[in-house]
């Protein structure tokens, strides 16, 4: 019988420096207007039938 060995104890990622991630100006995204300005249309999906399965008695 082989003893349980302990789970490998990885060392901790060093963290990423922020020039690695590309900084994006936040004036490339066109600003979202609020909800209640642009209210969105009720979906227009037909209403479903009833299934058509037997009745278990």
């Amino acid at each position: 019988s082989l003893p349980l060995l302990p789970p490998p104890s990885l060392p901790p990622l060093p963290p990423l420096p922020p020039s690695s991630l590309p900084s994006l100006p936040p004036t490339s995204l066109p600003p979202l207007p609020p909800p209640s300005q642009s209210p969105l249309p009720p979906p227009s999906l037909p209403p479903l039938p009833p299934p058509s399965l037997p009745a278990f008695a």
